[in-house]
């Protein structure tokens, strides 16, 4: 009985309440009741007379006690309504229970019990409503303060109701202080906030990275829904991620700083000149300094004193800059500077004050030493629109002012207009570089006694349909245009692949390429070709690199550094056009190179020139005393060969021994 009172009670209430049982079942659970109530009422008002009626009010009011006024209202209408309908059983049992008076009088009894006793079942279940809510914000306030977390509530006019939390402690602010602020008037210029909160009162939910003061919150902004399902505020959950967004912060930031000077790296620098490019409101300069006199440092008082001297040089870089520049050393002995909102002339005032500072005396351990500095500068928009142009830009100028000796100046674009027509061969080279159009050549470098293949100098080659364009034309074009980068990559990277497949065939094979003057100057070439062996699985060993003699004088210093990282790949190195430049086999002795190939000019007049041969044949006896071996170039026929095999040249390359061949003419070379 006990089961089915409740049963009846939770069904009455869930048909009260709007619907939580369906349909059909609450209709089945009121003709239960009036068939109860018909079934009981009736015999008993017949047994017990007037105390049914009593039976019935207290059965009311214990419905309104445990269901509440709406309840009680219920059993008490079903009750009236049972007594209603079978009327004439009711007249036969007592005739005077309908009289009006009586009747009304007993139907606001019972409904007066009801309501009565559901007010006070109302009114007690609000009072622990309440009692909970009394106890909410203490739990609450007891479990955010252990917690890095920041939770507030906002209504729909974006004030404050609540604001909990130990986060709170990080911006300064107490608990529950906020309460009754608005967020829009308290982070009055932050539009990212404003924005959040009127998606979340939108009806989205949104998670952001919001930073107050010197703390970040991984924050979500959610709606607040009242039971009938609309938005009336927001609900903020911020959890503190201040340490872990520092220590990535740092990680990044060592990743892009250089660990000797403290300053940023290339990698640093060309994020901020980024960074400056896109703020700009005017020009931007890009300066350039490579130091003179460094390596005479390291080498006489050792590489901590330079090392230290780098430091200084720095420093005192950073002392000429103000507020808004950037100093940055992009490796070894070069620096560089970003200079915002700065002409051509506030660049050359800079770069002439960094070079005073610079060649005033150093005082390191003890010792006084002095270096200069060659400066070059690159300005944006005018030398170009990304950090990229600019930079290889600034570094042309710079090694032109150390090639002139002048301290400093600036990119000097060549005087010629582009024509239309060598705008549409650039593109073309472009497109031909990138979709893998060009091709190679290979001419054979042979033993001068043996005749035996000892090596193939791949040649670049551009076969359009029109016409085949010479390399003397488009090389120099792709320097010009800032496409020799791209054109020195697919050179590598073709000639890495066919020397992969002849070694793969089980052929005795080995290659070398020409880089060009530029190529030296480029700080990134070993890791390229590095990367390009690598992914070929070709040995170093059996690659070989040939520069011209004039690019190792246009900047000793660096093209050594460079040719040492190329040698520690294994690489073979030559010096290619030895005799047309300034150099002497004394200093390229100092160089990690193996073979001088001696200049076409010289070998041209060897049968009728006495004095090239004298020429020639000291060359060679130096060469070989510096356990070189000697090339003679551009052999155009018999009597040549014979003359250079009689002067003791090595090896010999040109028409006489083959033009350059295609790859299958190539093949037949090294199955010969």
């Amino acid at each position: 009985m006990g089961a089915s009172s409740i049963a009846i009670r939770e069904a009455a209430r869930g048909a009260l309440v709007g619907g939580a049982l369906p349909r059909r079942l609450r209709l089945l659970v009121l003709l239960f009741v009036v068939e109860v109530y018909a079934a009981t009422f009736v015999p008993l008002y017949d047994v017990a007379g007037n105390a049914a009626l009593n039976v019935f009010s207290l059965v009311t009011a214990i419905a309104g006690g445990l269901m509440g006024v709406r309840g009680g209202l219920f059993v008490a209408l079903v009750g009236l309504l049972i007594q209603a309908l079978p009327f004439g059983v009711l007249v036969d049992v007592d005739p005077t229970l309908f009289t009006p008076i009586a009747a009304v009088t007993y139907a606001l009894a019972i409904l007066a019990s009801g309501v009565g006793f559901g007010l006070m079942s109302d009114w007690r279940s609000r009072a622990l409503a309440h009692d909970r809510l009394a106890l909410e914000p203490a739990q609450l306030r007891t479990a955010t303060s252990r917690l890095p977390v920041v939770l507030f509530t906002l209504d729909r006019s974006g004030t404050f109701t609540l604001a909990e939390g130990r986060g709170l402690e990080r911006i300064g602010r107490r608990p529950g202080a906020a309460v009754g602020a608005s967020i829009f008037e308290r982070y009055a210029g932050r539009p990212d906030i404003h924005e959040h909160v009127r998606r979340a009162l939108a009806g989205e939910v949104v998670t952001a990275t919001v930073d107050v003061a010197e703390a970040s919150f991984e924050t979500t902004f959610a709606p607040l829904r009242n039971p009938a399902g609309l938005v009336d505020g927001v609900l903020g959950v911020g959890v503190d991620v201040t340490e872990r967004r520092r220590a990535r912060r740092d990680m990044e930031d060592a990743t892009q700083r250089d660990t000797l000077t403290g300053l940023p790296n290339r990698v640093g620098l060309l994020h901020r000149l980024d960074a400056a490019l896109a703020r700009a409101r005017g020009e931007t300069a890009l300066l350039t300094l490579d130091l003179d006199r460094f390596k005479e440092v390291n080498e006489s008082i050792g590489h901590a004193a330079g090392d230290e001297l780098l430091r200084a040089v720095g420093e005192r870089i950073f002392e000429h800059l103000g507020v808004t520049g950037q100093a940055a050393r992009l490796g070894g002995d070069e620096f560089a500077v970003v200079m915002p909102d700065t002409d051509e002339r506030g660049a050359t005032v800079l770069a002439r004050r960094l070079s005073d500072a610079i060649r005033a005396p150093f005082t390191i351990r003890t010792h006084e030493l002095f270096v200069g500095a060659s400066i070059g500068i690159s300005l944006a928009p005018r030398d170009g629109h990304d950090s990229t142009t600019l930079m290889r830009k600034a570094e042309i100028a710079m090694y032109a002012a150390k090639r002139g000796h002048v301290g400093w100046t600036a990119y000097a674009p060549a005087p010629d207009e582009p024509s239309p027509a060598l705008l549409s061969l650039t593109a073309d080279l472009r497109h031909a570089i990138e979709r893998d159009e060009l091709a190679l050549a290979f001419q054979p470098i042979v033993g001068c006694d043996s005749g035996r293949l000892e090596r193939f100098e791949a040649l670049a080659r551009w076969p359009r349909r029109d016409r085949d364009v010479a390399p003397a034309e488009f090389v120099p074009l792709a320097d010009r245009v800032g496409l020799l980068t791209s054109l020195t990559d697919w050179v590598v990277a073709a000639a890495v692949r066919q020397l992969h497949l002849w070694l793969a065939g089980g052929l005795d094979a080995r290659l070398a390429v020409n880089l060009s003057p530029r190529n030296l100057l480029e700080p990134d070439l070993p890791r390229r070709i590095a990367a390009a062996l690598q992914a070929s699985g070709v040995p170093g060993a059996r690659f070989g690199i040939e520069v011209t003699e004039t690019t190792l004088m246009a900047d000793p210093e660096r093209a050594a550094r460079t040719i040492a990282e190329l040698r520690e790949l294994g690489l073979s190195i030559a010096i290619d056009d030895f005799g047309t430049g300034y150099s002497s086999l004394a200093y390229l002795h100092r160089l990690p190179i193996s073979t001088v190939k001696i200049d076409r000019a010289f070998i041209r007049t060897l049968p009728t020139d006495e004095n090239a041969r004298a020429i020639v044949r000291a060359t060679v006896e130096l060469a070989h005393a510096l356990d070189f071996t000697v090339v003679a170039e551009g052999i155009e026929d018999a009597g040549t060969l014979d003359v250079v095999r009689d002067l003791g040249c090595d090896q010999a390359q040109g028409y006489h021994i083959a033009r350059p061949l295609a790859a299958a003419d190539a093949l037949r070379w090294l199955r010969a």
